[in-house]
C-alpha cells in the first residue's frame, strides 16, 4: 500500500513540473505551446539512451537531458518567433506530430514500438519521490521569479499587445527564447523523474494526448496559478486512481471511469466560466 501511494505521489509532482512549464511555455507568453510532449520525451530518451548505450552515470544523463530539452524548446519557439498566436499553435502541433512519429519510426534509437527499458539499477521510490518534491519546489520558485522579473514584464506586455512592444523596443523575442528555455528545462527534470521511476519508456508516453493533458492543467489551475496547478495536477492523478477501487460494472471500466472524468473536467471549467463571468459583470457596472 505504501509503495502504491508514493508512486501517486511522484506521478503527482511530475505532472506537475509539466504543468509549470507549461506555465512557462504558454501561460507568461499566452501563446499555446502544443509540442511540450515532444521536447518530454526527447528528453526521455537521451536519458535512456545515455544511461543503456554509452553508460554514463545519473548526473551525466541529467546534465544531457536537461541541455536537450533546453535546445529542443529554444528551437522549436525560435522556429516559430516571427508566427502569430494561431499559426504558432499550428506550427507547434505540427512539430509535435512530427517528433511523435519520429519516436515511432526511428527503430535502431528508439526500438519504435516497442520501447527502451532501463539498464541501471532501480532507484528507492522514496528517493525518487523525496527528488520530485524539491524539484516541484524549485519548479515554483524558478516561475514564482521570472513572473516578478523584467522578462515577465515584457512577456505580459507582449501578451497584451505584441506590435506595440516591439515598437517600444522590448526584448519580446528574447523573453519569449528564455521563457522556452525554462521551459525545457522543467520538462527535462520531469522526463529524468519518469525514467527513473518508471524505468521504462514508450512513446505512447508522449504523444499529442499527453500535450493536450498538460494543456487542460494550465486551463482549469489558471495560466499562471501556481496553486491551481497543483490542484489541476492532483485532478489528472488521484481522480483517475480514485475511481479504480469505485465499484464500477465488469467489463468496460476503463472507458466508465474516461467518461466519469470527462464529465467531472466539464463541470468544473463550466464553473470556472461562470465564476470568471460573474465577477466580470460587477466590474463592467
Amino acid at each position: 500500500m505504501l509503495n502504491y501511494i508514493v508512486h501517486v505521489l511522484i506521478s503527482f509532482f511530475i505532472m506537475s513540473l509539466l504543468g509549470f512549464s507549461a506555465c512557462v511555455f504558454s501561460g507568461l507568453t499566452k501563446r499555446l505551446f502544443l509540442a511540450q510532449a515532444a521536447v518530454y520525451g526527447f528528453a526521455a530518451y537521451v536519458v535512456v539512451l545515455a544511461e543503456n548505450v554509452y553508460g554514463l552515470p545519473m548526473v551525466f544523463s541529467v546534465l544531457l537531458s536537461i541541455i536537450a530539452g533546453l535546445a529542443l524548446s529554444v528551437l522549436l519557439v525560435s522556429a516559430g518567433k516571427h508566427l502569430s498566436s494561431d499559426l504558432f499553435i499550428v506550427a507547434t502541433l505540427t512539430m509535435q506530430l512530427m517528433i511523435g512519429s519520429l519516436f515511432y519510426n526511428l527503430r535502431g534509437v528508439t526500438n519504435g514500438a516497442f520501447g527502451i527499458a532501463v539498464a541501471s539499477e532501480a532507484v528507492d521510490p522514496l528517493v525518487v519521490l523525496l527528488l520530485a518534491c524539491f524539484a516541484a519546489v524549485v519548479a515554483v520558485a524558478l516561475v514564482s521569479a521570472v513572473k516578478r522579473s523584467e522578462i515577465g514584464r515584457v512577456l505580459h506586455a507582449g501578451a497584451a499587445d505584441e506590435h506595440f512592444t516591439l515598437a517600444l523596443g522590448k526584448p519580446l523575442v528574447v523573453a519569449r527564447l528564455i521563457s522556452a528555455s525554462l521551459g525545457g528545462v522543467i520538462c527535462a527534470v520531469a522526463a529524468q523523474l519518469y525514467v527513473v521511476h518508471i524505468g521504462f519508456v514508450h512513446p505512447s508516453a508522449f504523444d499529442l494526448s499527453q500535450s493536450i493533458a498538460v494543456l487542460s492543467i494550465l486551463v482549469i489551475g489558471g495560466m499562471q496559478n501556481v496553486l491551481g496547478i497543483f490542484g489541476a495536477s492532483a485532478l489528472f492523478v488521484i481522480v483517475p486512481e480514485i475511481l479504480r477501487f469505485v465499484g464500477l460494472p465488469a467489463g468496460n471500466v476503463g472507458h466508465y471511469r474516461e467518461i466519469i472524468f470527462g464529465v467531472m473536467l466539464v463541470s468544473i471549467l463550466r464553473i470556472r466560466i461562470k465564476r470568471r463571468s460573474d465577477m466580470a459583470v460587477p466590474n463592467a457596472q
